[in-house]
């Protein structure tokens, strides 16, 4: 490939957090996206949460960087613009689910947990189903699905089936999951519509991440 000025490949989830090892999560597409430089390196490996005070705004409905509360402490983190929160959400849960494996370190610990479920800490998975059903899947996200695919040989199934994270972390946790009776993103498939893109005023939020909720 050929380097673009200014940008760099963004490790979305970031490499520090099972300690920057060039494994395959360190080279996986399904979490690499193209950032300005200087944005990646103001979002550093902070926590993807809800920007309560903020610091750096890219503008444009893209990132913002600044400080939240976490499980009741005060801590740096990032925000995808809305029409992406979606988009992240599903490119986190995909990664905290491939690579579980890994042992979670250091800023890590803010967003995971070293256990087999449910990796995500409550806060984070809480807060990206949240954002997965306010930002559904659109086409561009599935394009990027199917080129990935090609190039690595495997999907991320929760852009492939929007409700899967229920089954994973929300409100069907005790049901078993069926791929042929799911809404799937398949183009000839009459049970999903498509996008559905619903903005959000961070000051209507139902509370920080981790705020105190259960």
């Amino acid at each position: 490939y050929h380097a673009i000025a200014g940008m760099n490949i963004e490790h979305s989830f970031p490499k520090s957090w099972w300690g920057g090892t060039q494994n395959d999560a360190y080279k996986d597409i399904h979490h690499l996206y193209p950032s300005s430089s200087k944005d990646n390196s103001q979002k550093g490996n902070f926590p993807m949460a809800t920007v309560t005070n903020v610091k750096h705004d890219s503008g444009a409905g893209y990132d913002k960087v600044g400080s939240t509360t976490i499980e009741g402490q005060t801590q740096n983190c990032w925000e995808p613009g809305d029409t992406w929160k979606g988009d992240f959400a599903r490119s986190y849960m995909y990664m905290a689910t491939t690579y579980q494996h890994l042992k979670w370190v250091n800023v890590g610990l803010q967003s995971l947990e070293n256990n087999s479920w449910p990796t995500l800490r409550q806060w984070a998975y809480k807060l990206y189903l949240k954002w997965s059903k306010q930002d559904r899947v659109d086409q561009q996200e599935i394009d990027r699905n199917n080129a990935a695919a090609k190039i690595q040989n495997n999907r991320n199934l929760f852009i492939d089936y929007p409700n899967l994270a229920e089954y994973v972390w929300g409100d069907s946790v005790d049901v078993a999951f069926n791929p042929d009776l799911s809404i799937t993103t398949a183009s000839d498939d009459a049970r999903y519509t498509g996008a559905i893109v619903t903005p959000t005023n961070p000051s209507e939020e139902p509370g920080t991440p981790g705020g105190g909720e259960d």
